[in-house]
């Protein structure tokens, strides 16, 4: 079924190396690099919500219902992640805890102005993009997880994923991505991927998994998210498109790297 070799690299640290790898195998490590940059941003993302959950779980505070039902993340040019929490109504964001995740993870609370969010523009372009959203979320009945970052021209991109389902199933299959206007409100460009239906694994029983993407010639950004985000879950995952199979390994000081075959 696959070519008998391998070839193995660590992302984003050997470009001469990659580089080599890519002529000999013809798997395009330099979009996969790129990719995988995006999807370690939206897993820093998700680590950001994850400890400030933790964190407003030990002071006691609801993260969820009619005072904060909404909630964002972005990164200040000192690369410090900000998640606020609070409601969007009538076109203002009011925010209700200021969280801050430094690069070791410890997280702080910050003064809340009582008034509206400056940031008000990352809540609406998520307001804006789950309302594009909503048909299809009504329909299939499943958790969805939504990114939101500044682009360096002023617009917007919010991604969308399948997440984790209460029941502990982790979902692949779709994976959508809006572009919108500096104001939050606009939708000026739509991307999106589906299989036709979403898959899913339960985390109960960790196992090896597959993650078919056979309909596609390279891995794409929500197949590369969903490795990296479950690696820990699952003793291996398989991500196998028309051309080559990825998958995450670990070395022997604790390290992930990529692993890529050609089918």
């Amino acid at each position: 079924m696959f070519k008998k070799y391998f070839f193995y690299f660590f992302l984003l640290l050997t470009p001469v190396f990659l580089s080599l790898q890519k002529e000999k195998s013809g798997f395009n490590v330099e979009r996969f690099n790129r990719i995988f940059k995006t999807a370690s941003w939206l897993y820093q993302y998700d680590v950001a919500l994850w400890y400030s959950e933790d964190y407003l779980t030990k002071q006691g505070k609801k993260m969820t219902g009619e005072t904060v039902p909404d909630h964002f993340c972005y990164q200040d040019h000192d690369s410090i992640w900000h998640i606020i929490y609070g409601k969007y109504e009538e076109n203002n964001f009011i925010p209700v805890y200021h969280l801050v995740m430094d690069s070791t993870l410890q997280v702080r609370s910050l003064k809340v102005s009582p008034g509206p969010c400056a940031k008000i523009f990352y809540a609406r372009a998520l307001k804006t993009a789950q309302q594009e959203m909503k048909p299809m979320l009504d329909t299939v009945g499943l958790r969805f997880n939504f990114y939101v970052r500044k682009n360096n021209d002023g617009t917007f991109k919010v991604w969308v994923f399948p997440g984790m389902q209460p029941d502990g199933t982790v979902v692949y299959g779709g994976e959508y991505i809006f572009t919108l206007d500096p104001s939050g409100s606009r939708i000026l460009d739509s991307k999106h991927y589906f299989q036709g239906k979403f898959r899913g694994f339960s985390t109960d029983n960790p196992q090896n998994i597959t993650l078919d993407y056979t309909d596609t010639d390279e891995p794409t950004l929500g197949g590369i998210l969903f490795v990296w985000e479950y690696k820990r879950l699952f003793p291996r995952i398989f991500l196998v498109t028309r051309k080559s199979v990825s998958s995450v390994l670990k070395d022997h000081t604790g390290q992930y790297y990529w692993v890529h075959m050609s089918r």
